[in-house]
């Protein structure tokens, strides 16, 4: 991501570090289960989420809510994704999103 990005707005930071994850808004609909159209106004219209949804956001592209908002230095903002740390559901909805089918079913003993 560029030193730009900090002056871009919340809508060029969201898009920008979206894109850098290579994730469609389609994508990123998903893993925060809302519409496509809610991603789109938040990256076209700047139209900035509720304070939770906004929490969402960051936690899913791995930033903190202080660089969607105020534009911090990328370095500084980075988050580590532990996939221990995620919830099962959530990294359903990950692979989900990319694709693929995920089930579950119990271990065979």
């Amino acid at each position: 991501m560029s030193k730009g990005m900090k002056n871009n707005g919340f809508a060029g930071r969201l898009r920008a570090t979206r894109e850098a994850r290579s994730m469609s808004a389609s994508d990123l609909a998903k893993l925060l289960d809302v519409t496509p159209t809610a991603v789109w106004n938040w990256e076209k219209n700047d139209v900035v989420p509720r304070p939770d949804m906004l929490s969402s956001i960051a936690q899913v592209l791995g930033v903190t809510k202080e660089f969607l908002q105020n534009g911090e230095e990328v370095s500084s903002c980075l988050k580590t994704v532990s996939l221990e740390a995620m919830p099962l559901e959530d990294l359903m909805k990950a692979i989900e999103a990319k694709g693929f089918n995920v089930s579950v079913s119990p271990k065979s003993i």
